[in-house]
């Protein structure tokens, strides 16, 4: 089993899909998932606003209007990382963009105080049918011990004071065969960001049937 990881890290891992117009990157990045995805497992569509910061909650009531009653309201840390959320509809989240651009520029605070993001997880599509690509009901599962992996590709689709988008690809090859590449090619014919070579992973089952990876040498 093959994957790419564009995942979060402590510094910042996700790719940023450069356009001046950020309606465009977000419009770019739903394209890719739409293109390459056979079936959306689960999707939802999330806003968090990060009311530790005093600059931000002045606008608490028209997003009380707007969307309704928070879904959520919760903290980690201390009380800077108050947070309220909700759980939005998909062209509720296309008001919550309108919402975001509308604040110029964004309060500065430990992170970016409001956050729209679009998460789900999929199967791949056959590159030249329109089907399941064939293989990934035999994907690993990777479990905790591999950070709460998925056994099936996962995206997170950011819009706050920019666009990003962070993916956990899980490709059902055994190796880097033709069919493999093919796939890549396929991939980076739709992609609104850069694949790096690092991010790839070639995993495996140890005699003990223990998961092991190696980095992919291209």
């Amino acid at each position: 089993m093959i994957t790419y990881e564009g995942l979060p890290k402590s510094s910042g891992g996700a790719h940023v899909i450069n356009e001046n117009d950020m309606r465009l990157a977000w419009d770019k990045g739903n394209s890719f998932i739409s293109k390459v995805s056979y079936e959306l497992i689960e999707e939802k569509y999330i806003l968090d606003v990060y009311v530790g910061c005093k600059e931000i909650r002045k606008y608490i009531f028209r997003l009380l209007f707007k969307f309704g009653l928070m879904s959520k309201v919760d903290f980690f840390g201390n009380k800077a990382w108050w947070y309220v959320r909700w759980n939005l509809s998909e062209k509720s989240a296309s008001s919550a963009i309108e919402f975001i651009s509308s604040i110029t520029p964004l309060p500065e605070y430990l992170i970016v105080p409001i956050h729209l993001y679009r998460e789900g997880q999929f199967l791949l599509k056959d590159r030249m049918k329109d089907q399941v690509l064939h293989g990934q009901e035999k994907s690993y599962d990777f479990g905790d011990e591999s950070g709460h992996k998925t056994p099936i590709s996962n995206f997170r689709l950011n819009f706050t004071n920019k666009v990003s988008i962070s993916v956990w690809l899980v490709l059902p090859f055994e190796a880097q065969n033709r069919e493999f590449h093919e796939y890549v090619d396929f991939l980076k014919e739709h992609t609104p960001f850069r694949f790096s070579d690092n991010h790839w992973r070639c995993w495996s089952c140890s005699k003990n049937n223990k998961l092991k990876s190696s980095i992919l040498e291209w």
